[in-house]
């Protein structure tokens, strides 16, 4: 990024053509993993009806199943894994540019730089501030500008702001539905009863730790505040501990579940009886 910043490349013109054709990834593909993610879905559906047990760790992968086909229906259209090489040729003597980092490095320790340290810490939070908008590294119009038409290339100016907004909602969504399918293990025989109010209490957070961010972010739209003022970073920081730190306990609960399971976890689903006979 810092080469194309100053000039010493260009961004290569990619093509519809060199996209087209070279996915590795097709509907027969995506189809079959559908079905294995709708199977699962069904034995645990059947599972619920005969009155079997369901452990913590299928609750967990069934959240996990549901993100993976709201995933897969968003990118269905997604190029997978598509390589083209493209050459990139210098627009600055290589000589030039070598003395220009070698200025730069000798201007900044990167031992004692307050923006090494600050680099570090927004790799943990970058997702949260990518989904609020606030963490775009390139230009919105550079990006319209190299962007693929057949591949969603947008023509309006304020399409980027509705874009982050559409992808703020649907994440904070798949977030609500992620926290809400763990409250499926609500009534769970949990060893002891304080695993059994940790759980309860992990699930509701992650379902609703995403509103301070809606909230914000909606408070940034209607006052025209900065996207990277105090208020946005406070609600982005706060909003990740908070879930992480509830993610984690359901990690540690759904281990340590593992030592007690419940009588009958083991029982397979009788599938004749869902079949009429006589």
């Amino acid at each position: 990024m810092d080469f194309i910043e100053n000039e010493y490349v260009d961004i290569p013109d990619i093509v519809e053509a060199d996209i087209e054709g070279r996915s590795k990834g097709d509907a027969l593909s995506k189809g079959v993993a559908i079905l294995q993610l709708g199977w699962f879905i069904l034995q645990l559906v059947a599972r619920y009806i005969q009155q079997r047990p369901v452990t913590l760790l299928e609750i967990d992968t069934l959240a996990i199943v549901c993100l993976s086909c709201i995933a897969y229906g968003l990118w269905w259209n997604k190029p997978k894994d598509v390589r083209r090489p493209h050459p990139i040729h210098w627009n600055k003597n290589k000589a030039e540019v070598l003395q220009d980092l070698s200025f730069t490095y000798e201007k900044v320790n990167p031992e004692f730089s307050l923006d090494r340290w600050h680099h570090y810490l927004l790799v943990f939070i970058y997702p949260l501030r990518s989904l609020m908008g606030t963490a775009v590294t390139v230009s919105p119009c550079a990006v319209r500008a190299h962007r693929i038409p057949s591949l969603g290339g947008y023509a309006d100016e304020h399409r980027h702001d509705r874009d982050h907004v559409i992808t703020l909602f649907l994440g904070c969504f798949c977030a609500v539905i992620y926290g809400g399918l763990h409250c499926l293990g609500w009534h769970y025989l949990f060893q002891w009863h304080t695993d059994q109010v940790l759980w309860r209490v992990a699930s509701i957070v992650m379902a609703s730790a995403s509103v301070p961010l809606l909230l914000t972010f909606g408070w940034v739209i209607l006052s025209d505040s900065p996207h990277d003022s105090w208020v946005v970073r406070f609600a982005v920081v706060t909003t990740a501990f908070i879930y992480i730190a509830a993610r984690v306990t359901l990690i540690v609960l759904l281990v340590s579940s593992l030592r007690s399971l419940p009588p009958g976890v083991y029982d397979t689903v009788a599938w004749t009886t869902f079949v009429p006979h006589v």
